[in-house]
């Protein structure tokens, strides 16, 4: 018995509101049946899950916040499980990113070694959000732009003063 999984996930960047896809395979490298197999799918606070595919059909899917379980019973030699899970970037995506890592188990296992997978995804700095602080780059440089305005209005008024005076 030897239940393994991979995790691989498209984009490898993404920023706030964009969709990530990330899918997970389990198999068995063994040559008998592995036993209570059942995967688990932690993902970062900055990713929302919203949906979970499970191909061929049958096991049970639990989402519990940012956890995804889906126990799947008993994988024969053949079998080969697909989960796709379909997230989002919310709102507390930041640079730089961070891990996503998946976990399976089973009642007995004789290599450990391929019982965890992992995907890196990156957010980049310039990935922020179409409403909030992008928004807000573009309100100081209309500031500088009004003072500036309001300088050569002053100054001008300032000149036709002293040119009153002095006429």
């Amino acid at each position: 018995m030897d239940p393994a999984v991979t995790k691989s996930g498209d984009p490898k960047q993404a920023g706030i509101g964009d969709t990530v896809v990330f899918t997970i395979h389990v198999f068995n490298n063994g040559s008998q049946n592995a036993t209570n197999v059942v995967v688990v799918d932690t993902k970062p606070e900055f990713l929302d899950i919203v949906s979970v595919n499970v191909v061929p059909a049958g096991p049970t899917v639990t989402i519990n916040g940012n956890t995804l379980t889906v126990d799947i019973g008993t994988v024969t030699p053949s079998d080969l499980y697909t989960i796709t899970v379909e997230t989002v970037v919310n709102n507390f995506g930041k640079a730089p990113g961070g891990m996503n890592q998946v976990e399976i188990t089973s009642n007995r296992d004789d290599d450990m070694d391929n019982n965890d997978d992992q995907f890196t995804m990156i957010i980049p700095v310039t990935a922020l959000p179409a409403s909030g602080f992008a928004d807000m780059v573009g309100a100081p440089c209309l500031l500088a732009a009004a003072i500036l305005l309001l300088a050569v209005i002053l100054l001008a008024r300032g000149l036709r003063k002293r040119n009153e005076l002095s006429s």
